[in-house]
């Protein structure tokens, strides 16, 4: 996206306070006229992950706000808070996730989804709905705004890791005895993820909105895997 001069436009990362996110920040705060938002789970970790922004860019446009994506109170508050401030939005990155490759029981949100399922799709679905008029303003206002999925290659079969994800839209939640494993939860929700990017793009053609997903590849230190045992 390329910044036009004298016009500041905003980002909201999910996830941001670690690994991807935070180096996507970086980036955009280092190269372009972005001002990032950090949307974050936890406070502690997201106001350090703004101070050392700040120690590396003194002058960066950087700030915290708490969005926990395992609730949807949490995700409309999020939303809610965004909005107060009056800001436009021009870039939803939505990239936060959990992941978890070695746990037989499943776990759940507050709201009673499979905790990947929840986290890594619903969540940012609903986001993403939340804050689709903004990015339909701004793409009016400057010509394009932009949707970024964070995704894995382990949603395609192909990689040979695990069994090969599936939408079973009658054991969503993977609640039938036998069906849970983590790997494989993770690796549907990813699915979701994709499947989630192609309808949006169709629906927003023409709207200058683009929409599109990416596999970073193995990136071990991005804190979403830290309930996970390595991957075999």
């Amino acid at each position: 996206m390329a910044s036009e001069e004298g016009l500041q436009k905003v980002c909201i990362i999910t996830g941001s306070n670690t690994g991807i996110g935070y180096n996507a920040a970086v980036k955009l705060l280092q190269n372009l006229n972005f001002e990032v938002i950090l949307a974050c789970r936890t406070p502690e970790k997201g106001e350090a992950a703004v101070e050392s922004m700040r120690q590396e860019l003194p002058n960066a446009k950087v700030s915290f706000m708490q969005l926990d994506l395992a609730s949807l109170k949490s995700v409309r508050k999020f939303a809610d808070d965004f909005h107060a401030t009056g800001k436009p939005l021009h870039v939803l990155c939505d990239n936060g996730g959990f992941g978890n490759s070695n746990d037989d029981q499943a776990a759940k949100t507050e709201d009673g989804f499979e905790l990947h399922m929840g986290t890594n799709h619903l969540g940012h679905f609903l986001l993403t709905m939340l804050l689709l008029g903004d990015l339909k303003k701004s793409a009016t206002e400057t010509g394009e705004a932009r949707i970024v999925v964070t995704t894995s290659s382990l949603h395609d079969p192909k990689t040979g890791r695990g069994p090969a994800p599936t939408i079973d839209f009658d054991n969503l939640m993977l609640e039938k005895e036998g069906t849970y494993k983590g790997l494989f939860a993770y690796s549907t929700s990813k699915l979701a993820n994709v499947l989630f990017t192609k309808e949006l793009a169709r629906r927003l053609e023409g709207t200058c909105v683009t929409v599109n997903c990416l596999c970073p590849g193995f990136i071990p230190l991005t804190g979403s895997m830290r309930h996970a045992s390595a991957f075999t």
